[in-house]
């Protein structure tokens, strides 16, 4: 058993201990991550520690480990409520690797609260031969509403070599909708695109422009 292990174990055991409250309120699925977040946030000396540990032990990502594999990604959401941003490229990798929906949902979480300053470390992770776009993407609309750097990120991405240009299309009029009408309009040119694929880039502009006329303030 790794000292890992022993300590959450421990905690879990002992409430007399000074991390009970942080492992009950992490193994559990029957708490929202606000709610916990308000029981936790004075104690982030002692408790971010602890998360990353917990994320450390890999036996706690099994189905039938204590929590069924829910601490880790319960782990993750903290981290974000903390804005522990050292710990970004631990979850970075645990977002690329995992197959789990709920621990890729809690890193999505998490980089939502950690906001646009960690934008460029996910366009560095996202390197240059496109196999880890489709997976940044999804990252960066998550921080980049009105963002220049990432609304230009994601347009240089759209290539008609590139499967999943619908999305990326999708996520343009997330961040910028009066920008992404002027550029998919231009896309929707093009001819390098197949015909259905111009068709969907039409269908966004359309999404656009019902987000704008959402946004425009009622008389």
């Amino acid at each position: 058993m790794t000292e890992t292990s022993t300590r959450w174990r421990e905690a879990l055991a002992d409430n007399n201990h000074p991390l009970y409250k942080a492992a009950w309120l992490v193994f559990t699925d029957r708490i929202s991550t606000e709610i916990a977040f308000e029981h936790l946030k004075d104690a982030q000396e002692t408790v971010v520690p602890f998360l990353n540990e917990l994320l450390a032990d890999d036996s706690l990502f099994d189905n039938d480990s204590p929590g069924k594999g829910i601490a880790p990604a319960n782990a993750v959401r903290l981290l974000g409520e903390y804005q522990a941003r050292e710990t970004f490229p631990k979850i970075l990798e645990l977002y690329a690797d995992s197959t789990s929906p709920a621990m890729r949902s809690a890193c999505t979480y998490a980089v939502g609260k950690f906001g646009p300053e960690v934008l460029d470390q996910i366009i560095e992770w996202a390197g240059e031969d496109g196999t880890r776009r489709p997976k940044a993407a999804a990252l960066i609309v998550e921080i980049g509403a009105g963002n220049d750097k990432a609304f230009e990120t994601l347009l240089g991405w759209i290539d008609p070599e590139v499967s999943g240009l619908e999305y990326y299309a999708r996520y343009l009029t997330k961040i910028n909708p009066e920008a992404a009408i002027t550029a998919l309009e231009k896309l929707s040119k093009d001819t390098r695109f197949h015909g259905d694929v111009r068709r969907r880039f039409k269908d966004r502009i359309k999404e656009a422009q019902q987000a704008l006329k959402a946004a425009q303030p009622t008389s």
